[in-house]
């Protein structure tokens, strides 16, 4: 088995993302919690897991995340919000937002998209 990080899948006309997968490439990388699985054009869409703390900062695109396992509270602006698995978040860029009370299982596909700004810029 390979150390290296595997390489996003070529998107010149479908791709298929499997979960077992990108969690399984994320538990083996070092301790990181997110990792790109594809990119095409502005669309980047990477596997995240922040437990047990989430530290991430504003993004410069608009973004999606699929939650897919687990749950977390959800942080946006002056809301707090529970969210678990099924559920559709959405960020415009720039703003501040992040997980909180995650569960140790807790999982998301996130999804960055347009140009930088966002779409509404």
């Amino acid at each position: 088995m390979s150390l290296r990080e595997p390489e996003p899948p070529d998107p010149s006309s479908s791709a298929v993302l499997r979960l077992n997968e990108a969690l399984s490439a994320l538990s083996n990388a070092h301790g990181k919690k997110f990792l790109e699985m594809l990119r095409h054009g502005t669309l980047m869409v990477e596997i995240f897991k922040p437990a047990p703390a989430d530290t991430q900062q504003p993004h410069p695109q608009d973004e999606l995340y699929f939650v897919v396992c687990g749950g977390a509270d959800f942080v946006h602006g002056t809301e707090h919000r529970r969210v678990k698995f099924g559920d559709v978040l959405f960020v415009a860029a720039g703003r501040s937002h992040y997980f909180e009370n995650i569960s140790i299982d807790f999982a998301v596909w996130g999804v960055f998209y347009g140009p930088a700004g966002g779409e509404m810029a």
